[in-house]
């Protein structure tokens, strides 16, 4: 790098090449005064982290790829990155199948719990149609309300509610749910586009 009238220029065939290699770079410039102070450039690689996943294709409903594996935030309050349209919960379900439900949760009336769903699932077990019964299939239970897909999966997130007299069944979105009667823990997708009918 040369100063030149008042101008600091760097090798551009340095910077180039790490462009080139695919590394994101910043610029910091630390003494740009003229007279004999020295003018240095200092290159920092920027967070692969820092870049959102990708947004699944499919437009109707929409969704968004749940990482791998999810890990329980450890703050009361978790607020979701980007890849996750920017949902946010009281907390967040660990280990989350297919098969997972809200059982776990009774009890905790008016609490979020964020749950990612893998790509790739297979219908589970539902009872009702929004409020839906605490030990529903989580993810089986947001296609059926048509926040995500099979294919597809995604992040869902449910609030926890009390107990109700009865539970109705429904189909929707290639689901169809099961009637129960009288049960003590429920949940419902505060999102979805619409839950009756």
């Amino acid at each position: 790098m040369r100063a030149h009238g008042g101008t600091v220029r760097a090798r551009p065939s340095r910077l180039r090449s790490l462009a080139l290699l695919g590394v994101p770079v910043l610029l910091a410039l630390v003494g740009c005064g003229g007279g004999g102070v020295d003018n240095t450039v200092t290159v920092a690689s920027v967070s692969a982290a820092a870049s959102t996943s990708p947004v699944a294709q499919d437009s109707t409903p929409q969704t968004t790829e749940p990482p791998t594996s999810v890990t329980p935030s450890s703050s009361t309050s978790t607020s979701v990155p980007d890849a996750t349209g920017g949902l946010h919960a009281d907390q967040q379900a660990e280990d989350t199948t297919w098969e997972s439900n809200a059982s776990d949760f009774r009890g905790e009336d008016g609490q979020t719990v964020l749950f990612a769903c893998p790509r790739g699932g297979a219908a589970s077990s539902v009872w009702g149609s929004g409020p839906y019964t605490d030990d529903s299939s989580v993810c089986t239970a947001a296609v059926h309300a048509g926040l995500i897909t099979l294919q597809q999966g995604g992040w869902v997130v449910i609030e926890i509610g009390g107990g109700q007299a009865g539970f109705m069944s429904t189909e929707r979105h290639g689901i169809t749910t099961s009637d129960y009667e009288s049960w003590p823990g429920s949940y419902r997708f505060p999102n979805a586009p619409s839950e009756s009918g």
